[in-house]
């Protein structure tokens, strides 16, 4: 397996994009115990809101100007330092001049969202320096940077947790969420003056028509990029809203738990995508969908073991008041499935250049959760919030699977996602009907893990090997 990575340029690429993505998911997931007992539910539920507000700031101040430094590597790639200190002069300007406005309009409308008017305006502050660390981040993974680009990922990330854990723990003991708060912010912003040292110390040059190329791109990206933030965070937000902060931090722990899959998925795209549009480029169909029943298998295995481990690993991981939550758990890890699944037909649309669709589909969606999210929060607490999640995520795999089988009638059947999806499906109530006899869940994991890797072993290495 070393020997295949070595030589393949697509899997060292991934693999380190996974070891950056494992290192700050898995050091989020070991300190989730340490979190949950030194902090109420409360707290924890208002430092997830407050993380929230900070995603949705991020696509509106940001203005997905990230995927406009792509286009920068194409087009300008000889004068990139150039078009990159446009592009962060174009993320700064908007930042300030948003920020001003929705904190002048908390001010005088006196808009209640959840968190403190302190909070919105450090929230504003994070997200304009996590938009200009979003724009490097990109410029670096186009240089082929991989270290640089793992060491802003992983040093932010890694500084903030345990500053967060030492500040509580010894210095605070009321509102103990600013000690995770006010440390990730300081170092955010410290991370993107550095940044923008880097940048501006390679050019200080605003150019007009280097801004207007980057916007012209970023732009159909701007609605896909929110409406995605808003379908993933405004639960959190309603639920605090809705029903308090308290249930918001047992549903945050659901949620960040069970979409720890997503980790996998997000390296493993890196390596399926370009790989994917070098095959398309070629009409090879067949080995496509040949291709992703194996590249499904990969990632429906973690999911059902995630799935009948579920109860006991939520107990290590959190202390009793959060216990209650293992009835949402299907929902959501269902739910981070049918993302992974998606994602596979929007890259068919995005091949195509129909951004246009991929951002109505995703809006579309987005309003349903939200429509759902008003009424079934309301009547279910968190509990409500996970199947609307589940729901949502269903629609948004629908819609998106019609628009590419309108582009490619041949790639993706709905019989290739078909077969994952019910074996799924029959592991969620495998859990439902022995939630409370974990040595049957287990035993009947370990008989379809073996049953599986005696059969396809070979045919995932394979997979491995000819990824190129």
């Amino acid at each position: 397996m070393i020997n295949i990575v070595k030589k393949n340029s697509y899997l060292k690429a991934g693999g380190l994009y996974l070891l950056g993505n494992v290192f700050n998911k898995g050091m989020v997931f070991l300190t989730i115990p340490i979190f949950t007992r030194i902090l109420t539910t409360h707290e924890y539920g208002l430092i997830n809101t407050y993380i929230s507000w900070v995603t949705v700031f991020v696509s509106i101040l940001g203005l997905s100007m990230n995927m406009g430094v792509m286009i920068g590597f194409t087009e300008y790639e000889h004068e990139i330092d150039d078009y990159m200190s446009s592009v962060t002069t174009v993320t700064l300007v908007n930042s300030v001049i948003v920020s001003s406005l929705v904190i002048a309009v908390s001010y005088l409308f006196k808009v209640d969202m959840g968190i403190s008017r302190l909070l919105l305006t450090i929230a504003l502050v994070q997200a304009g320096a996590t938009a200009v660390l979003k724009n490097y981040d990109m410029y670096l993974k186009f240089k082929f940077q991989y270290v640089r680009k793992s060491a802003l990922e992983i040093l932010p990330n890694f500084f903030t947790l345990f500053s967060s854990i030492i500040i509580i723990i010894y210095f605070i003991n009321d509102d103990k969420h600013m000690g995770k708060i006010i440390p990730h912010s300081i170092l955010m912003v410290l991370f993107a003056f550095l940044v923008l040292r880097l940048v501006y110390g390679e050019s200080k040059v605003f150019n007009k028509t280097h801004a207007k190329v980057a916007l012209k791109v970023s732009f159909p990206f701007i609605f896909h990029s929110l409406s995605m933030t808003l379908l993933n965070q405004s639960d959190r937000i309603m639920l605090t809203s809705l029903v308090g902060a308290s249930e918001t931090g047992v549903y945050s722990l659901v949620y960040n738990f069970s979409m720890a899959g997503t980790v996998i998925f997000l390296a493993l795209n890196n390596v399926w995508l370009p790989w994917f549009t070098q095959q398309i480029k070629i009409r090879a169909i067949s080995k496509i969908n040949e291709k992703a029943e194996v590249y499904l298998l990969i990632m429906t295995i973690p999911t059902v073991g995630l799935i009948l481990t579920a109860p006991e690993i939520l107990r290590i991981i959190a202390p009793f008041e959060y216990w209650t939550a293992d009835i949402s758990l299907p929902f959501i890890i269902l739910a981070s499935y049918i993302m992974f699944v998606y994602i596979i037909y929007v890259n068919i649309e995005h091949f195509h250049k129909k951004t246009k669709a991929v951002a109505v589909n995703t809006l579309l969606a987005t309003l349903l959760n939200i429509g759902l999210n008003y009424y079934v929060i309301q009547l279910f607490g968190f509990h409500g919030a996970a199947v609307t999640t589940f729901v949502s995520y269903l629609a948004l795999f629908c819609l998106h699977y019609r628009s590419a089988r309108k582009l490619e009638q041949d790639l993706f059947p709905l019989k290739l996602v078909f077969k994952p999806l019910l074996f799924i499906t029959a592991n969620v109530l495998i859990y439902y009907l022995f939630l409370d006899a974990f040595v049957l869940r287990w035993i009947l994991l370990a008989i379809q893990l073996a049953f599986i890797g005696t059969v396809n072993h070979r045919v995932i290495i394979d997979f491995i090997q000819r990824a190129e």
